[in-house]
């Protein structure tokens, strides 16, 4: 059987697109979290539960954001975000009140735990204008980590998650696809055939 460049294009768009997605903070309400799933994606604490607060601008921070310090002020751990199908390029940023200086850091692993690439930011003290960290890799990224380091480590405030996601084949839209191609294998057949 040929494979048409139709058949091709029909493949790729059956297959859905790999985009940027985001984990938006705002549109949760404030409380406390085991886990949060968006698009593909699963942000999870090391250490157990995590808050989503409401606090004011702080430089590129607004809204609800995102805090492990309130229940873990004395053993601070990172965030993860896990890929169910890959991803591409993720980013967050992260602020505070200013008290302190924050160094945050972005590590992202491949499905062997293998680093594929990272990110630090220092925030000095006095300033609360944050910093954005930001990672990307052509090997697939499995899952990423997130934290920051310092006086008070943990103390920070996270917003602002955007990744792109690798495009993942849906079963049912691939069963289709391929009953599709077995269709048009028996018609070329019966073709040559007659």
């Amino acid at each position: 059987m040929k494979i048409t460049p139709w058949a091709v294009a029909a493949l790729a768009a059956l297959t859905g697109a790999a985009g940027a997605q985001t984990i938006d903070f705002d549109t949760l309400a404030p409380g406390n979290y085991a886990s949060l799933g968006n698009g593909g994606a699963t942000l999870t604490y090391a250490n157990g539960l995590f808050d989503v607060l409401p606090v004011a601008s702080s430089g590129l921070v607004s809204g609800h954001v995102l805090t492990s310090y309130f229940f873990h002020p004395d053993d601070p751990a990172p965030f993860r975000v896990s890929f169910a199908g890959g991803g591409n390029s993720f980013t967050v940023s992260f602020a505070d009140d200013g008290e302190d200086a924050d160094t945050g850091f972005l590590n992202a692993f491949d499905a062997s735990g293998m680093l594929l690439a990272s990110s630090t930011a220092t925030t000095p003290e006095g300033s609360d204008l944050g910093a954005l960290l930001a990672v990307s890799s052509a090997t697939p990224i499995a899952y990423v980590e997130f934290g920051s380091t310092g006086e008070f480590a943990g103390s920070v405030y996270w917003d602002n998650i955007s990744y792109e996601a690798a495009a993942v084949p849906e079963p049912a839209t691939m069963a289709l696809f391929g009953l599709g191609l077995a269709g048009a294998a028996a018609l070329a057949r019966r073709r040559r055939s007659a």
